[in-house]
């Protein structure tokens, strides 16, 4: 048989306990580098949702500014082309009561002379 010294046994199980842990502090590393990359990849993605997201907004706000003037310029034109419902029952009450005078009028008219 053959003999192995103390020194070779401690150097044998330092030299594995030295790879086990360079083993895991690459597998240590590689894990991380996969990490950052998918990170990196999730940013990107997130970068371009967000760019995306501010053309939008500023799409709407042009939209929005457009709609505003149309509703402007509608309240511009709206008393030239139409008639408040205040005035309109204004004009409607006092020709209602032109047409009552004129009514008693010929009333009037019809029994001072007389039916014929």
């Amino acid at each position: 048989m053959t003999e192995v010294s103390t020194w070779q046994v401690i150097t044998f199980f330092v030299s594995l306990v030295i790879t086990i842990i360079g083993m895991l502090i690459g597998f240590g590393k590689i894990l991380l580098a996969q990490f950052e990359s998918k990170l990196n990849e999730k940013f990107k993605f997130t970068d371009s949702q967000y760019q995306q997201l501010h053309q939008d907004i500023k799409e709407a706000r042009k939209l929005s500014e457009a709609a505003n003037n149309i509703v402007m310029e509608l309240k511009i034109k709206m008393p030239e082309d139409y008639q408040k419902r205040d005035d309109a029952i204004r004009s409607e009450t006092v020709n209602s009561a032109r047409f009552d005078a004129i009514n008693e009028k010929l009333d009037r008219v019809i029994l001072m002379y007389g039916r014929n």
